[in-house]
Order: structure tokens, then sequence, then C-alpha cells
């Protein structure tokens, strides 16, 4: 019976061991990566718009000014 135990008590080592590499290890920041890169497409959707449209009001402002 001790035989069974010390094997049952290995294998769940090893499971729980496994399951941790997997969470911190390469697929851990696999995922951690890909989470993040979808947040940060998700906050810049949309942005060029504003960005192109304030460039070409500043550099319209400056030629105005420019020319009086």
């Amino acid at each position: 019976p001790t035989i069974l135990l010390f094997t049952g008590q290995k294998i769940a080592s090893h499971l729980i061991d496994m399951a941790w590499y997997k969470k911190i290890g390469r697929e851990g920041l696999a995922n951690l990566h890909l989470i993040m890169s979808k947040i940060s497409t998700t906050l810049h959707t949309g942005l060029i718009k504003s960005y192109l449209g304030t460039f070409a009001l500043t550099i319209l402002t400056t030629i105005l000014l420019m020319q009086k």
C-alpha cells in the first residue's frame, strides 16, 4: 500500500509541476504577450485619423502664419 501511495504522490507532484511549467513557461509567456498585443491593438485602433488630422491642421496653420 505504501508503494501505491508513494507512486500516486509522485505522479500528482509531476502533474502539478507540469501545469505550473505550462502556466509560467513558454506557453504562459506567449499567452501573456498575445493578451497584451490585443489590448494595445484595440487601444490604438482608429487613432491614425486623429494623428493625420492633427498633422494636417498643424501644417495648414503653419503655412497660413508664414504667408502673413
